[in-house]
């Protein structure tokens, strides 16, 4: 991505290349590659799942579509082996050992940037003609979980990409102080919600809020600004 955004079109495609040529069946890439040689052969979700954002970013830049049907059947199979991972509450295992067992934790940084990853996915699978519904429900429950759930993954909070990935990533819009407590916006079923919590988010467990707003969605689906904007 920064190959391109540099103007180093050539380089970077040869990285996209790269992807399609060393993707393995499973659809994942070794954690680590040194000089052609695999020296970790276990496989990350968020790594994995970034080559969408990665033909997500290069599409935008470009308008390429024969790049984008080049690199379609290598982000269906990225994003499959990522779902295998989603646990049932909507947190996505971190990775998968070289023996092929899931590890016993979700991270927090790692699930965040997963969440922009399966958007990216999503709009990739729309332009290539093969929509995804699944991956959307996958997002939504995977925000929701990384905005309202920090219970769910462990505790890195010392490192400070736990502090600002979910707003990086956009499950978490925003997180203020706000009088005797805070006020955030939460991305959560595809929709930004204002939210009050009394104490600000920690890592390592779940938190009460209050919805200052809530979301009203008219008969089609979609969302009106008020109540009485829904047609009867």
């Amino acid at each position: 991505m920064a190959l391109s955004v540099c103007g180093l079109s050539g380089p970077a495609r040869r990285a996209y290349d790269w992807l399609r040529e060393t993707q393995r069946a499973d659809g994942s890439w070794p954690k680590r590659t040194e000089a052609g040689r695999v020296t970790d052969a276990a496989a990350e979700s968020n790594q994995t799942a970034y080559v969408a954002v990665g033909t997500w970013h290069e599409y935008q830049l470009t308008g390429d579509t024969a790049f984008l049907a080049g690199m379609w059947p290598v982000v269906r199979r990225a994003i499959g082996f990522v779902l295998d991972l989603q646990l049932p509450r909507g947190e996505i295992v971190w990775k998968r050992s070289a023996d092929g067992t899931p590890a016993g934790f979700a991270l927090l940084t790692g699930c965040s940037s997963t969440y922009q990853s399966l958007v990216c996915a999503a709009r990739l699978a729309r332009l290539a003609g093969d929509p995804q519904p699944r991956w959307e429900q996958a997002a939504r429950r995977l925000g929701h979980v990384v905005a309202c759930h920090p219970g769910a993954f462990a505790d890195k909070s010392r490192f400070s990409m736990d502090w600002y990935y979910p707003v990086l990533a956009g499950p978490v819009r925003s997180c203020r102080p706000s009088g005797a407590g805070w006020e955030a916006g939460v991305e959560t079923a595809g929709t930004l919600v204002p939210v009050r919590l009394r104490e600000q988010p920690a890592a390592g467990r779940d938190f009460e809020f209050t919805v200052l707003d809530p979301p009203c969605f008219g008969p089609d689906g979609t969302r009106v600004s008020r109540p009485e904007e829904v047609p009867t």
